[in-house]
């Protein structure tokens, strides 16, 4: 695989697996491994996700880390916990843009935005042009 700009793109799956068939399983697990040393942006596809599942998901794995005694139960911090996500090693959203004028985060991402600021638009996604990524950006911006 070619390295330049246009096919250096990372491939996560963020989600629940026990569910999908396998066929689609197998497709999922091989474009992570072909694009897993790609260094450019990571596109993450949320297929099965939900923010309370994924955190239901990482209790259940951290508690069984306990278990097994790879940790204490004192050992429960923010940063360990985030390693059980299925966004574990990606940054927190910074900022979160809703179109037609939507004002919640709808089980997206629920404790990775728990700092995100919000911009929210009357504009439909399907209307949403660069002026309004601009807009939303500048937003973000002065709020610093």
């Amino acid at each position: 695989m070619s390295k330049d700009a246009t096919d250096n793109v990372k491939v996560r799956h963020v989600g629940i697996t026990d569910n999908l068939s396998s066929e689609l399983l197998y497709e999922i697990r091989k474009t992570e491994e072909l694009t897993k040393n790609n260094c450019g942006t990571t596109l993450n596809i949320a297929l099965n996700y939900g923010g309370r599942s994924e955190i239901t998901n990482a209790i259940q794995k951290f508690s069984n880390s306990i278990k097994v005694g790879e940790f204490n139960i004192k050992d429960i911090n923010e940063d360990i916990f985030d390693n059980y996500l299925f966004t574990a090693g990606l940054s927190d959203v910074d900022l979160i843009i809703r179109t037609s004028e939507e004002c919640r985060i709808s089980n997206f991402l629920l404790w990775q935005s728990a700092k995100a600021k919000i911009w929210t638009t009357s504009i439909l996604w399907p209307d949403f042009k660069e002026e309004n990524l601009w807009e939303a950006i500048s937003y973000y911006s002065s709020e610093e």
